[in-house]
């Protein structure tokens, strides 16, 4: 007799512990999704815009727009501004031809091109070079997301932006004339990068 209620003791504790993993598992489940359909729905992550030149369009609007990388530390409700940097070599996928950062910027941008290496790779050479923003010009118009496949995203702190083709070849552009591009910038919200990482 004595047997059998432990028996039925455990056999209630294993349905317990069955239900309480399902229960989290459902709740991450249903966490993620939010989060995903909050991005694929085209909420936005914040706002990002030419400061300087004054009433300087972009692809022909006043915003241009991102999406976010799931490693970085991603300042949440702060603003920013910061120039605008061109890289070389411009995918930065090796160690960065060194650039005179203003001494007053305290949010330096280096732009960069998608392509040739990882994205945190990107993210380190813009990082160790003193860069606070890394931003990605993508090489299709659709937004997508900027995802740590190294496993080495712990190591950055820099946020890293990515923005599509056509907005990006003309702030390339823009850099290139010689003008000095100062980019004002937004974070509305930051999804929680460590339910991408897993």
């Amino acid at each position: 007799r004595q047997m059998c209620i432990r028996d039925r003791y455990q056999r209630r504790v294993h349905g317990d512990n069955f239900l309480n993993i399902l229960m989290k598992n459902l709740i991450h489940f249903c966490f993620l999704a939010l989060l995903v359909s909050k991005i694929t729905c085209g909420e936005k992550l914040g706002e990002l815009w030419v400061k300087n030149p004054e009433n300087q369009k972009i692809a022909g609007s006043d915003n241009i727009p991102f999406n976010i990388g799931n490693f970085g530390h991603v300042p949440e409700g702060s603003q920013l501004q910061g120039i605008a940097y061109l890289a070389t070599p411009i995918d930065a996928c090796s160690e960065l031809t060194p650039i005179n950062i203003d001494e007053e910027d305290t949010s330096p941008i280096l732009v960069v091109q998608r392509g040739g290496c990882k994205f945190v790779t990107k993210a380190h050479y813009a990082q160790i070079s003193g860069f606070k923003v890394l931003l990605i010009v993508d090489n299709v118009e659709d937004l997508e997301m900027i995802n740590d496949t190294t496993g080495l995203g712990y190591t950055i702190s820099i946020p890293s932006l990515i923005v599509p083709k056509k907005h990006g070849s003309e702030l390339i552009e823009l850099i290139k004339s010689g003008t000095t591009v100062l980019l004002g910038l937004h974070f509305n919200w930051v999804h929680n990068l460590e339910v991408f990482s897993m």
